[in-house]
């Protein structure tokens, strides 16, 4: 999905967010523990500090209706998420590694060694936080990342297209 949602938010009425979001951050915006099985692409420094500067105007802008904020280091780019609890590390991942090194491996040795993606757009996701959006840069960047999310899709379908993106900020519930 690259066209992304650029009226993601109401024109009128209240945003209302996620019930889901109440796992990841209190009433007052405090961000709880939160335990995730994810498949993500690092980011160089430059791009870090840049998403930092995106982050310092979305909440100069409308902090009061944000969660605590994400560390600038933690910011990376989203592939495919496998599994996620509040509780603690979900059950199923240390066979969800087992078979993401098996994946990988064959996906290493058949994809190019690297993908090109270009910023599009900030946008609410899910009724649960603000993200940047992606979109391949080439072609030839598409095919890559599509095989490599069916890869995933085939550990756990999400149901959902492909959205490349980082996540900058969380609502308050």
């Amino acid at each position: 999905r690259t066209g992304f949602m650029w009226d993601s938010l109401p024109h009128e009425g209240a945003l209302e967010t996620n019930p889901g979001l109440a796992a990841k951050a209190d009433a007052q915006g405090k961000l709880r523990p939160f335990y995730g099985d994810t498949v993500i692409f690092t980011l160089p420094r430059e791009m870090t500090r840049w998403l930092g500067g995106v982050q310092e105007d979305l909440y100069a802008a409308c902090g009061s209706y944000l969660s605590q904020r994400l560390e600038e280091q933690t910011f990376h780019i989203t592939l495919h998420d496998l599994q996620n609890s509040p509780m603690g590390w979900p059950s199923g991942m240390p066979g969800n590694q087992k078979r993401v090194l098996t994946l990988l491996s064959a996906a290493r040795a058949a994809l190019p060694p690297e993908v090109i993606v270009r910023s599009n757009c900030v946008f609410s996701m899910a009724g649960t936080s603000v993200v940047m959006g992606f979109e391949p840069a080439r072609e030839s960047d598409c095919r890559m990342l599509m095989s490599l999310y069916r890869i995933f899709e085939e550990i756990r379908p999400l149901n959902v297209p492909l959205t490349l993106h980082a996540t900058l900020a969380y609502y308050r519930p």
